[in-house]
């Protein structure tokens, strides 16, 4: 990052475009992309120092930028409500899904590599607080104890995080820990499998800038229970049940309800395969590549007259 104002004056750069942070002394038009400001809502699910990182830096970026991407109308809000951008100033670019998140052949074999039995519900989302996964726990634990023959594995796949560790204490407290399986991180390829295997998606996020992980269960048409809050429904509409993420017993009810009926499982299906074709990376390079036009023919023109 403090290499790259001294690159916008040696290579002449026409324009920068970075995440969040914009370096300081740049010599060019500078345009930021904020997923979500998470940090500001949740700092209790911060690290320290990546917390006081964003809370020093990054209103310089806002006022510093040109322009700022966004990924969802509900993040666009956010950034204006806390720091007081004209809306102009702001472009809301959907994130894609990539082609290869489709229905597929299923192979039974990828369960045997990562110790997965069927029946199983999923998740997807890196570990950390904000992902609510340990609600997500509680309610599963609420399953096993209350739903007659409940046969169903909790498979939760993502890279650790920061505070992840109480993630794992939980399930231990808890019990039925062998019940449920942390894959950590898996390749692209075999996410694909799982997403075409699993029952049903289970992403109760506490808050999201767009919620990438619901789109891909979609495309490869796996039913999808997430949150109702933040960009969720925004993004999901009514291709997803909608649970209060704070209510255990209300995401328990959701699941038991999605595995029970079949018609509900095959209208989520359809409905989440038509939802998740309305978002592409084409579409989002198409958008991106707009702004840059526009910040640049702007640029030039002000040149023009100074």
């Amino acid at each position: 990052m403090f290499e790259l104002p001294f690159k916008t004056h040696i290579n002449k750069l026409d324009l920068i475009h970075t995440q969040y942070h914009l370096p300081f002394m740049i010599s060019c038009p500078g345009i930021i992309t904020v997923h979500d400001i998470s940090f500001l809502r949740f700092p209790e699910f911060f690290p320290k120092h990546l917390f006081l990182k964003f809370k020093i830096f990054f209103p310089y970026s806002i006022k510093k930028s040109v322009k700022i991407i966004t990924c969802s109308e509900f993040s666009k809000k956010e950034i204006i409500n806390f720091y007081k951008v004209e809306p102009e100033k702001i472009v809301v670019i959907y994130y894609g899904v990539s082609e290869n998140f489709k229905p597929i052949e299923i192979k039974e074999n990828i369960l045997k590599k990562y110790g997965i039995k069927k029946p199983f519900i999923l998740t997807v989302s890196n570990l950390q607080p904000r992902k609510n996964l340990n609600r997500l726990i509680k309610a599963y634990l609420y399953l096993l104890k209350n739903k007659e023959n409940f046969s169903y594995s909790l498979v939760i796949v993502g890279r650790k995080l920061w505070l992840y560790k109480e993630i794992f204490e939980e399930a231990k407290r808890l019990g039925f820990k062998d019940r449920i399986v942390f894959t950590d991180y898996i390749p692209e390829e075999d996410l694909i499998y799982l997403y075409n295997l699993a029952e049903v998606f289970v992403y109760p996020s506490l808050y999201e800038g767009f919620g990438l992980p619901v789109l891909e269960a979609m495309a490869c048409g796996c039913p999808v229970i997430t949150s109702n809050l933040s960009s969720l429904p925004e993004i999901c509409e009514k291709a997803a049940i909608l649970v209060n993420p704070y209510d255990i017993e209300e995401i328990a009810n959701a699941i038991k309800e999605v595995i029970s009926n079949a018609n509900l499982r095959n209208f989520l299906k359809k409905e989440g395969l038509k939802q998740s074709k309305k978002f592409t990376w084409k579409k989002t390079a198409e958008e991106t590549l707009k702004v840059y036009e526009k910040v640049l023919y702007n640029t030039k023109k002000a040149k023009i007259f100074d």
